[in-house]
């Protein structure tokens, strides 16, 4: 899982570190002297006693990536380089993506905040070579809106989760010996609080199965390190991954 505060321009990161293989996490827990603020009234997830992989560090500021364990086939993907960002208004942006798509022809794209709704067409949108799977902000709400682009070769299908979270888009594709990879584009607005325990359960529904997930989840008071939230929703959504076995 990738995430990001805001808009850094065009972030690439290598499939492999977004899946690992089984046996390869290594042993992480908190510490028993360290306090989480947003904890001490909730129990830890379960994660907490379990194998974690070691945090991967990303020279973008307020960015983290998180892993699950995936499948025996995850290796296949290691050549496959994606790019992800906080758009902000995509419309006036497509100059830029179309630019950076043709300068590293990646196999996938996220977006968040792309600002859409249903006065923009899938034209104004579109990449040639690309099939964009679209999610468009609530009409008449400020922000939000997610997009996913992935090569049309790859013959990725759209899927629909059963959480009623707002801003989310999916779709798999086929990998080596029978696998399929889940990819998605999640947007979480720091305004609707509503929202928060439908994106937990989105994060338990998904988890447990190779995942590539990008996205703005707005939790800048996470410390990844420990992993500590310092508000009791931001802990929640630290518990959520760790019971997803998400790191």
């Amino acid at each position: 899982m990738f995430l990001s505060n805001s808009w850094t321009g065009w972030l690439e990161f290598e499939a492999e570190w977004c899946i690992s293989s089984p046996g390869s996490d290594a042993k992480r827990t908190r510490s028993s002297e360290t306090t989480c603020p947003g904890a001490e009234k909730q129990k830890g997830g379960r994660r907490s006693e379990l194998d974690h992989r070691e945090q991967q560090n990303s020279n973008q500021k307020d960015a983290h990536i998180l892993t699950n364990a995936a499948g025996p086939s995850a290796h296949d993907l290691a050549s496959l380089s994606f790019i992800y960002a906080n758009a902000q208004s995509l419309r006036h942006k497509m100059s830029e993506l179309l630019t950076t798509v043709e300068a590293m022809d990646p196999p996938g794209i996220g977006v968040s905040e792309t600002w859409g709704d249903t006065d923009i067409l899938d034209a104004e949108f579109s990449i040639p070579g690309y099939t964009m799977f679209r999610s468009d902000r609530i009409k008449g709400h400020r922000g939000g809106g997610v997009l996913l682009y992935i090569k049309s070769e790859l013959n990725a299908t759209e899927m629909k989760m059963t959480s009623k979270f707002s801003d989310q888009v999916w779709c798999k594709i086929s990998i080596t010996n029978g696998d399929e990879l889940l990819i998605g584009v999640v947007y979480r607005s720091p305004n609707n609080r509503e929202n928060d325990n439908s994106l937990c359960n989105l994060i338990g529904e998904v988890g447990g199965r190779p995942l590539l997930l990008m996205g703005d989840f707005n939790y800048p008071d996470i410390d990844w390190s420990i992993p500590c939230g310092m508000s009791t929703v931001s802990q929640q959504f630290v518990d959520s991954t760790e019971d997803a076995f998400l790191t």
